[in-house]
């Protein structure tokens, strides 16, 4: 029995995760959009407890895409993950809109009879790039179509 526990934690050892990933590849979706995706970024943290709540071993959201880890601190949260989404987007520039934000949050005990448990919180985002120029032009379309009840097309982030 000592033998299995010593094995298991010792598996543990290396699976305490952060990792973002950052896909640039978007065709234009509106020619005349002011807004456009510029990136889609995913962000996955799984680390493994002791009965669901004790944490062993997490990764570590100060240095992710690493080998680094963060021992009996649990850095599995919707909160990190939403910081290193943000962090991440914070590098394109004033010009953005962080917008679809989605969560999910998975646990799973049964691998090692709910002795310890691995839960994992992905978050994905995609960020938009702002034309002010373009912004400027379909608000004026929208006011020359008659369309002047309409709701401004210039979002407020531009006012």
């Amino acid at each position: 029995m000592k033998n299995l526990i010593f094995a298991l934690c010792l598996s543990l050892a290396g699976f305490g995760c952060t990792t973002v990933h950052i896909s640039r590849s978007f065709p234009k979706i509106n020619e005349l959009s002011p807004i456009q995706p510029a990136a889609s970024i995913v962000v996955e943290n799984y680390g493994y407890y002791l009965f669901g709540f004790v944490p062993i071993i997490c990764g570590d959201t100060s240095n992710p895409n690493s080998t680094s880890c963060d021992w009996f601190t649990d850095t599995v949260t919707i909160d990190n993950n939403v910081k290193l989404v943000k962090r991440e987007a914070d590098n394109f520039g004033s010009e953005v809109i962080l917008g679809d934000l989605k969560t999910e949050t998975k646990s799973s005990g049964s691998f090692s009879a709910w002795i310890f448990w691995r839960k994992i919180i992905t978050t994905s985002a995609c960020i938009y790039r702002i034309d002010k120029n373009r912004a400027d032009l379909k608000e004026l379309r929208m006011k020359n179509a008659g369309m002047t009840d309409a709701p401004s097309a210039t979002p407020e982030i531009l006012k």
